[in-house]
């Protein structure tokens, strides 16, 4: 059952403490979008996405953009702006990275937000290596990757017991029957794509037990396999996360799909009852080919030196190959080329690396727009004039009733910030969701606004835990009243 809260708390803010530090946004420019990215991939803006957001692209001169995000600088591909103007057909592009983070501060939202200014000085662009090839020699045939394969669909938390339960959703929940040697098992999906023939794979898989009474002699058996391949049974105790590891024979991937077994199974050499399993995700390391998957390949290198690539099975020619291994300062890969192979296309490309560097190979027809973006004004929450006794955080929606309350407060002579929740997260968060972003504000008013600081806080709205809307049909999740604007 969900719990609904209606929020309307006063608090002492000087109960906060000093040691909380807000987030560094930077001032206005001129015009300053907010940009929202909940994928990983290249991110295209068009002369069309400003218009939208209330810019005219007449009016802006592209060598003026700087984009920034969680207050770094972020680098930038602008095609066509050395004409100063920002036309029909030039776009701009940047390595676009979902929300990540500790998991206290992710599950509040996947949106990581790209700042872009323009009218002030220009940020940083992407440069180009050159990245020809030669065209002999051997080339890597496959690449190490891991696959992380995870659903959300069942949620529980006890933070009472002794390990973490700071992720509390779950795949699927796996109950068995009464009797020893009862057992129930779950086909667990997720894409996998061009495994190498004949190539071993290491499995990993997390689970968490709730059963309660008598936890810490309670028995378990799991048993897990690939593609009806078994790999591995497995015997624990107690109430706690686990993550199996299980090698995969050669042989056991094909296709493009990985389907995991995940078997619960009552012990019948301990004494024990219905068993009650969460599987939390699967992770599998395997060979990949070098061939594309739905208009992207990425890839780490495994070793030093200078190497030369071929990534076949494109539909397109029209491909961007960059080396991402600074997603926030990415290197175009120049001068590779693109050659038809019957009715696919064969990218290949040489380049000097060091292990670990990462490519990111993307056909262009499947850049990502932003999953928001807006024109974002001066919140004035840095500096407000005169300062408050009193701050008030709400949701736009609630302007009418904030404005009452406020009144209120004035008219018993105290000082009234209000602020919209949105503007808080962006002027203390860089625009990230998470309530965190509202201490930080006081903090900031400690230090920087008219003194004295503000002493109480008010908060107005109304939310549940569901923030991602996970299985709305068994977790329902109506609007939560003290989160972000959609885009």
């Amino acid at each position: 059952m969900i719990a609904r809260l209606f929020l309307l708390l006063t608090v002492l803010v000087m109960a906060a403490g000093g040691s909380i530090r807000a987030g560094a946004a930077s001032p206005d420019a001129i015009s300053r979008l907010r940009i929202g990215v909940t994928r990983d991939g290249i991110t295209v803006l068009t002369p069309v996405d400003l218009q939208a957001a209330g810019i005219n692209p007449a009016s802006v001169d592209p060598r003026t953009f700087a984009m920034s995000s969680l207050g770094a600088p972020v680098a930038i591909l602008v095609t066509g702006e050395a004409d100063g103007r920002f036309d029909a057909g030039d776009r701009l592009l940047f390595f676009g990275e979902k929300f990540r983070g500790p998991e206290m501060d992710q599950k509040y939202t996947d949106e990581r937000v790209y700042w872009l200014e323009i009218g002030g000085a220009a940020g940083p662009r992407i440069v180009s290596v050159d990245a020809a090839p030669e065209g002999a020699g051997p080339v890597p045939s496959d690449v190490l990757t891991t696959v992380r394969a995870e659903q959300n669909n069942h949620w529980w938390t006890l933070h009472s017991l002794g390990f973490d339960t700071q992720d509390t959703w779950f795949w699927e929940r796996m109950q068995t029957g009464p009797n020893p040697g009862d057992s129930l098992s779950r086909d667990l999906a997720f894409t996998a794509p061009d495994p190498a023939p004949g190539k071993p794979a290491t499995l990993r898989v997390e689970q968490l037990s709730r059963y309660n009474a008598n936890s810490t002699n309670f028995y378990h058996r799991t048993g897990l396999a690939v593609n009806g391949t078994p790999v591995g049974t497995f015997d624990w105790q107690g109430t706690r996360r686990i993550v199996h590891t299980a090698a995969v024979p050669a042989g056991a991937l094909a296709g493009n799909t990985a389907t995991v077994n995940v078997s619960a199974i009552n012990r019948t050499d301990k004494v024990t009852v219905s068993d009650d399993i969460y599987v939390n995700y699967w992770e599998l390391d395997y060979r990949r080919l070098f061939r594309a998957w739905e208009g992207q390949f990425d890839f780490k290198a495994e070793a030093d030196g200078t190497l030369e690539y071929v990534v076949g099975g494109w539909t397109t020619d029209a491909l961007t190959m960059w080396d991402v291994t600074t997603p926030a300062a990415p290197a175009a890969l120049a001068n590779g080329t693109i050659s038809a192979t019957g009715a696919a296309y064969d990218a290949r490309f040489r380049v000097t690396e060091t292990a670990g560097q990462r490519y990111w190979l993307q056909a262009d027809s499947t850049f990502s727009p932003p999953a928001s973006i807006r024109l974002r004004s001066d919140t004035g929450l840095r500096a407000p004039a005169g300062g408050a006794d009193v701050v008030i955080v709400a949701h736009s929606s609630l302007k009418p009733a904030t404005a009452l309350l406020a009144d209120w407060h004035r008219s018993h002579g105290r000082r009234v910030v209000v602020a919209d929740a949105q503007d808080v997260y962006d002027e203390f968060n860089y625009g990230i969701y998470h309530p965190k972003a509202i201490p930080a504000m006081l903090a900031w008013a400690r230090e920087h606004w008219t003194q004295p600081g503000p002493a109480y806080l008010t908060l107005l709205g109304d939310g549940h835990w569901n923030f991602k809307s996970f299985n709305t049909a068994a977790y329902p999740a109506p609007p939560i009243m003290i989160g972000p604007v959609a885009g």
